[in-house]
């Protein structure tokens, strides 16, 4: 997940629209955190999200403690579950907690290389992967072990409010979130609320000036995480992980050829019947 400026541009430029703060030209006029301070926090929301770069080092300086929860408030705020259960935790890896990121890398690394060599020796997938994760991991991942702050998201147990708690106990209503044979079943809602929370955590911190990258490369089974000593508070699967600081050195500075990673066609993507 590393899209880039670049890449919004590419896109928009394959978007007709009549909108002019839409077009590639106005946003290619507009490099990445130009604002700062106050103005930067009344920039709209759709600029915000353009100028999010896939980091690959961050700058030694730390934000404050008090922005980073800022943020997380409020994306908690503003971001909607299904029945209010929110089944998943966001666990915050500070900057005292290296060693803990030294070891959520560990487990990107090892998806990789596991991932390629299984790929490789399948008949049915026509692919060959000759280059050794192990010996040479993917820069992309460097953010997930070198950063000010790291979230992971993983599942919950969670439990019905007021609310539906009566709607359970007058047999109106059943919980899934609150079973724990049936999390995993219903990971794609899930998974989904995730990745909103995400996005509207991405928005506050890009307000406060900092960069965000996002990475969902990782090994699932919890039991390979208590292996690794988290079994005190990883219960659940991992989701997904963003991290965030000021960012120094981006994708684009590591790729000379980033023009050719375009997304998708918008009409590939969106269809109106």
């Amino acid at each position: 997940m590393t899209h880039h400026l670049e890449t919004h541009l590419s896109l928009l430029e394959k978007i007709k629209t009549t909108d002019k703060e839409l077009q590639p030209e106005a946003l290619s006029n507009k490099p990445a955190f130009e604002l700062s301070g106050e103005k930067l926090k009344q920039a709209k929301h759709f600029d915000l999200l353009c100028k999010r770069r896939h980091v690959i080092t961050y700058k030694k300086t730390v934000p404050p403690k008090e922005i980073i929860e800022r943020a997380l408030k409020k994306a908690w705020r503003v971001t909607t579950s299904k029945q209010n259960m929110f089944a998943y935790r966001v666990q915050v890896y500070g900057p005292q907690h290296q060693k803990w990121k030294d070891k959520i890398w560990s487990l990107s690394n090892k998806n990789q290389y596991m991932t390629d060599r299984d790929h490789t020796s399948r008949h049915d997938i026509p692919v060959t992967v000759t280059r050794d994760a192990a010996k040479y991991p993917n820069a992309n991942y460097n953010h997930v072990r070198h950063n000010p702050w790291l979230f992971a998201f993983h599942s919950r147990v969670s439990e019905a409010n007021e609310f539906y708690q009566r709607e359970i106990d007058a047999g109106t209503h059943t919980a899934d979130e609150s079973h724990p044979q049936l999390i995993e079943q219903i990971v794609d809602h899930i998974g989904l609320e995730v990745g909103m929370f995400a996005t509207n955590l991405s928005s506050f911190l890009l307000e406060e000036g900092l960069d965000v990258s996002y990475n969902v490369c990782f090994r699932r089974k919890v039991q390979e995480w208590k292996e690794l000593g988290f079994g005190n508070w990883v219960k659940r699967r991992p989701l997904f992980m963003m991290s965030c600081g000021y960012g120094d050195k981006f994708r684009k500075d590591h790729y000379g050829d980033l023009h050719l990673d375009v997304p998708q066609p918008f009409d590939r993507i969106v269809q109106f019947l």
